[in-house]
């Protein structure tokens, strides 16, 4: 088995006092407004999303969660499966690998704080 990347555990945790079904749809939004990112799969307790290459090809894979807690709502979003790449120079590789789509998964998740801690000032991101 290869080597995971550093981000492979990239995630983001926000405890928020919205319903489930309220978390999901304003994370949907959050979808609908980054072209970057496309709904693939909805769930009962959540959906996944993937980051396309320019060509159609998929090149990251994530889940968005919510599940009712105590406190209200715990949602949450993993990333599932990716691909790396390395630059190379006559078939050499220079350089660290990178997650492919990795700054589109940042993108969502930093909007996804953003648009969650508006509708609900009292929600916690980790």
């Amino acid at each position: 088995m290869a080597k995971e990347h550093k981000y492979h555990n990239s995630a983001v945790v926000i405890q928020t006092s919205l319903s489930p079904e309220q978390a999901l749809n304003i994370a949907k939004e959050v979808v609908d407004s980054q072209r970057e990112v496309h709904l693939s799969d909805l769930y009962s307790d959540g959906f996944s999303v993937v980051v396309k290459a320019p060509f159609g090809n998929v090149i990251l894979h994530f889940l968005v969660t919510a599940k009712p807690n105590d406190w209200g709502t715990e949602l949450s979003t993993y990333i599932v499966e990716y691909n790396t790449s390395v630059n190379t120079f006559l078939f050499i590789p220079i350089g660290p690998k990178t997650m492919d789509g990795y700054g589109s998964y940042r993108r969502y998740m930093n909007g996804l704080v953003q648009v969650v801690s508006a509708a609900d000032p009292t929600s916690l991101a980790k």
